[in-house]
C-alpha cells in the first residue's frame, strides 16, 4: 500500500475539520463553542495560527486523503500562539478566549528544540490499517527536519487506542493535566518521545 505525505493547502479546508473533530469533539466543543466547525476552518485558512495549514500536513494513501497531522516546533509557536489568540478573539468573543488561555496553561507546552503534536487523526475507514503508525512516523521526519529533538503531545486519559499507540511507537508518559469547563472535565497525560538520531 503507497502512502505519501503532503502539505496542506487551503483547498484541505473541510477535510482538516472532519479530522480534527474526531481528535476530540467534546473538547473542541467546549473550547470553540457551538461554531467549532467555523472557527477551525478559519483558523486553517488563515497563516500563522497553531491551527493553520502552515503546520498541517496529511497522508495519503492512494492519492486519497487517509489523515492528518498537525504540529509545530516551539519556535513557530513561540511567533504564531498570540496571532490565534487574536484571531480567536475577533471570532468567538473575549470569554471564550478566556477558556483558551486556561486551556493553554495546560496543553501544548514544549520548549526550544522540541516538537508539540496537536492533533492527529484516521478517517474511521482507513483504521486498522497502520496508518495511525505511518502518521506518527511521518511526525518524526517533519520533526527531524525542522531541528527538533524531542516531539510532546497531550491525549485525553480515556484514550486508550492512541495511548497504546503512542506507548507503542516509543513516547513515555511524562505528566498529566486536567481543564474544567462550566459542566465538563477533561483529563490528559502529556507524553514525549526522543527523536533517534
Amino acid at each position: 500500500m503507497y502512502t505519501e505525505l503532503i502539505k496542506a493547502d487551503r483547498f484541505n479546508a473541510n477535510d482538516f475539520v472532519q479530522l480534527v473533530l474526531m481528535t476530540g469533539k467534546d473538547f473542541l466543543e467546549n473550547a470553540f463553542g457551538k461554531q467549532v466547525n467555523q472557527m477551525l476552518q478559519k483558523l486553517f485558512l488563515q497563516p500563522k495560527n497553531l491551527f493553520s495549514h502552515e503546520c498541517t500536513w496529511f497522508g495519503l494513501v492512494e492519492k486519497e486523503i487517509f489523515g492528518v497531522i498537525v504540529g509545530y516546533s516551539y519556535d513557530y509557536a513561540r511567533i504564531c500562539r498570540i496571532n490565534t489568540g487574536r484571531l480567536i478573539l475577533k471570532e468567538i468573543g473575549f470569554w471564550r478566549l478566556l477558556t483558551l488561555i486556561k486551556i493553554n496553561r495546560v496543553l501544548g507546552k514544549h520548549s526550544k528544540g522540541e516538537f508539540y503534536l496537536s492533533n492527529i487523526a484516521v478517517y474511521p475507514k482507513f483504521r486498522s490499517m497502520g496508518l495511525g503508525r505511518k502518521l506518527i512516523e511521518y511526525t518524526f521526519e517533519i520533526a527531524k527536519q525542522q531541528g527538533c529533538k524531542k516531539i510532546m503531545l497531550d491525549v485525553e486519559k480515556q484514550n486508550e487506542p492512541a495511548k497504546a499507540l503512542y506507548r507503542k511507537v516509543g513516547f513515555e508518559k511524562i505528566g498529566e493535566g486536567k481543564i474544567k469547563f462550566a459542566h465538563s472535565e477533561f483529563h490528559f497525560e502529556r507524553m514525549s518521545f526522543e527523536i533517534p538520531l
